[in-house]
């Protein structure tokens, strides 16, 4: 093995994958640097923890999108039945 593809496969302590996650948390830095090391071929492992953190990000997002749209939906069916429970008041 050349010493290009021991670096491809190096281990990360697990230091380095709480680093990475923070760093991934950064806002627009961390996101870019989360992009590049998922394009990157240097280290495997550190690019697939840079996909997982995508493939986590998506499932998040779909998650939000999906609780937004039900939330809206129940939020429209309350106002419909406070709408019908007006008073009318004769003076």
């Amino acid at each position: 093995m050349s010493e290009n593809e021991n670096n491809q496969y190096r281990l990360l302590s697990p230091w380095a994958y709480v680093g990475y996650g923070i760093l991934f948390t950064l806002p627009v830095i961390g996101w870019i640097l989360a992009i590049v090391f998922a394009l990157n071929d240097d280290n495997l492992n550190r690019r697939n923890f840079a996909r997982g953190y995508w493939c986590g990000v998506l499932v998040a997002v779909i998650v939000v999108v999906i609780l937004s749209i039900v939330g809206m939906v129940m939020g429209v069916s309350i106002m419909d039945g406070f709408s019908s429970y007006q008073y009318n008041y004769r003076y």
